[in-house]
């Protein structure tokens, strides 16, 4: 298996001794919700955006005069309906450039939140699910001479996705969410021969 490569120029950077604001603006500015923090050019630590929240405004807003959640809020809210694809979820989340996104009925009432670690994890289930289904099948196969030609289109297809994956940087989400569908697609109509 290839190892996975970030590519430098996403990796946003930021000293130990830098202050909690200079961090914050570089976070707003890069777009992105943690930095590297290196010194000598090691990493020693990260700084998320909760980090940011917990340890640094938090203590702050306590001290001073209140502010109110509207003050700090993001508005418009986008938000997708309670009974939308995954195909769909991603799609907005990467239009939007968010990692969460509310989910309502037809009346526009809140139903619950998807995250896009929810995503990732009914992903890795449906790929479990299919390598399972797979094994199944080839024990089922094995005696009529269905399993290699299945396994070398299989191969060849995880190939091909794992290529994209590759070339893609983890930035096309929607275009893998697509060729793991084609995937569990393709091995079904494999297996069902």
């Amino acid at each position: 298996m290839q190892a996975i490569r970030e590519s430098p120029a996403r990796v946003v950077r930021i000293e130990p001794d830098a202050s909690v604001r200079d961090a914050a603006r570089a976070m707003k500015r890069a777009g992105v919700g943690c930095l590297v923090v290196v010194s000598d050019g090691r990493p020693v630590g990260i700084l998320t955006d909760r980090d940011l929240c917990l340890r640094a405004i938090a203590p702050r807003v306590e001290r001073t005069a209140p502010l109110r959640v509207r003050d700090v809020m993001t508005t418009p809210v986008e938000c997708l309906p309670v009974d939308a694809t995954v195909h769909a979820a991603v799609g907005l989340m990467r239009a939007l450039g968010v990692r969460r996104l509310p989910l309502v009925d037809d009346q526009g009432s809140l139903q619950g939140l998807v995250a896009l670690d929810d995503l990732l994890a009914l992903l890795t289930g449906a790929m479990h699910d299919l390598a399972v289904e797979g094994l199944e099948s080839r024990r089922r196969s094995a005696s009529d001479g269905r399993e290699s030609r299945a396994r070398q289109e299989l191969e060849m297809l995880y190939g091909q996705l794992v290529d994209g994956v590759r070339q893609a940087r983890w930035t096309a989400q929607e275009a893998f969410l697509a060729e793991v569908e084609h995937l569990k697609d393709r091995a079904k109509a494999l297996f069902a021969r």
